[in-house]
């Protein structure tokens, strides 16, 4: 994919380097992943649904992010 990079050249202009454009081919690439089923009883579950929801009384809210 071409893409423009700024180069900086030996010249000063004001005390400040001056700078060209240059485009430049960057390669790319992409890979399909399948998307992973999810598992309730999962080892990286990081909490239990069903059990945080037995924790809370009915007139409980969820808190606010």
């Amino acid at each position: 994919m071409p893409t423009v990079v700024l180069r900086r050249t030996s010249a000063c202009a004001g005390g400040r380097s001056v700078y060209t454009e240059a485009y430049v081919t960057v390669p790319v690439g992409c890979t399909c992943v399948p998307e992973l089923q999810k598992d309730t009883a999962s080892i990286n579950s990081s909490i239990d649904k069903q059990g945080a929801k037995l924790l809370l009384g009915p007139s409980d809210e969820p808190g606010s992010p």
